[in-house]
This record gives C-alpha cells, structure tokens and sequence, in this order.
C-alpha cells in the first residue's frame, strides 16, 4: 500500500477528519509480528484488507466500518473524470523517481491522471530556487500533505459540479464509482448519499474537513 488514510465522518454535523498513517509506521501485525504497517496488505505475510483493518484496530482502537480501495490507474482514471485539477507551483518542481515534471514552469497547473499520480507519489520532490534544484526535506511527510491539499481540490470539483447540477453530481460518482475497490455493504447508492449529505460544504473549511498525520517518531532501527 501505498497511501493509507482513514476517515471518520459525521454526516449530521457535516464534519470530517482526515487521518493519514505513514506507510512505514512500525507496528505489531497480529499474527505477522511488528513490521511496517503496510506490510499488513502484504498477501505473501498471510495480509490483506481484512488484517489491516485488524491492525488498526488492535494498534489505535479505531473500528473501521467501511473501506476503499484504488490502484494507480484508478487514481488516473478518477482524476481525468473530474479534472483536469489545478495545483499551484509556486517554484518548478520535479521528482525523477516519480515522473513529475513542472517543464521548469512556476504557477498554477491543470493536472491531468498521468502527472496528478507522479504529483501525488512525490517523495523526492524538488524545487528549483535561486539557480538550483533543492529536495524537500520532509519527504514522505511532505508528500502526505501534498496528498491531503490535492484531495481537498478534487472534492471541491465534485461538490460543486454536484450543487451546479444534480445529475452531472450523479456522474461523477458514476466515473469514480467504477474505479473503486470497495466492501460489499459500500455501494455508489451509499456513496451518492453521501455526497448528497455534504452538499454545500467546503472542503477547504477546517471547521468542516479536517486533515491530521498521525504522529510518529521517525527514526532507523537495525537498518
């Protein structure tokens, strides 16, 4: 896995939170011993959906009703569904591992499937300043953060796609629907009333949509 979120959602309040959990998060898998939580999604240590939710559960006492699945191509075609998705640049940047490539451009950028997955994968991501490149330091924090802003653009698009017109509302959902692995009792009627619950709520307000990192130390242990 490589992003892991869980979110908590309180429909009446219109009120959620947003938590990410490094993927590298050391902690005790039942049944697989203590390893990086995303080992948890590992089918070959015996992991998967189900021994993940455990995991969490057993680590933070966080029950988890409901889960969602996406690859990298879901991700894409998600992204082409709504976008293109604006992000702000304010120096070019670049990650050679990624892919992401601003072509040494500052500035607001539509991003399309392809660049917005190199964009959100960024875990050595540069910025070109005062005649060089210089890598973020806070690496796979800082892509976390990167990952909660371009959410927060992706369901400005669909909330207001959904208020300007009820039924382009339903396809967006229709598009992201598909793209979703998801459990058996989270079906696209559940997600449509979702979406209807949120309508009119911005997901840039704090006090609607909070986005949090659960805390860690970081450091290196035996390699």
């Amino acid at each position: 896995s490589d992003t892991m979120m869980i979110i908590h959602v309180d429909p009446k309040k219109k009120k959620t939170l947003v938590m990410a959990i490094r993927r590298d998060s050391k902690v005790k898998i039942p049944g697989i011993g203590t390893q990086k939580i995303n080992a948890a999604t590992n089918p070959d240590l015996g992991g998967g959906i189900d021994k993940l939710i455990e995991t969490i559960d057993s680590n933070f006492n966080i029950p988890i009703q409901h889960y969602i699945r996406m690859d990298f191509n879901s991700f894409k075609e998600i992204v082409d569904a709504v976008g293109p998705v604006n992000v702000y640049f304010p120096y070019p940047a670049r990650d050679k591992n990624s892919g992401l490539d601003t072509a040494g451009n500052a500035g607001c950028r539509g991003l399309d499937g392809d660049l917005a997955l190199a964009y959100v994968r960024s875990r050595y991501y540069e910025e070109y300043k005062n005649g060089k490149w210089e890598q973020d330091p806070t690496s796979a924090v800082g892509r976390i953060l990167r990952q909660q802003e371009f959410m927060k653009r992706v369901a400005s698009i669909a909330i207001k796609e959904s208020l300007s017109d009820p039924l382009a509302g339903r396809d967006v959902v229709d598009g992201i629907a598909k793209n979703l692995e998801v459990d058996q009792n989270f079906d696209k009627n559940a997600i449509f009333k979702l979406m209807n619950a949120f309508k009119g709520v911005d997901p840039n307000d704090p006090e609607h949509v909070q986005f949090l990192t659960l805390p860690a130390e970081s450091k290196y242990e035996n390699g």
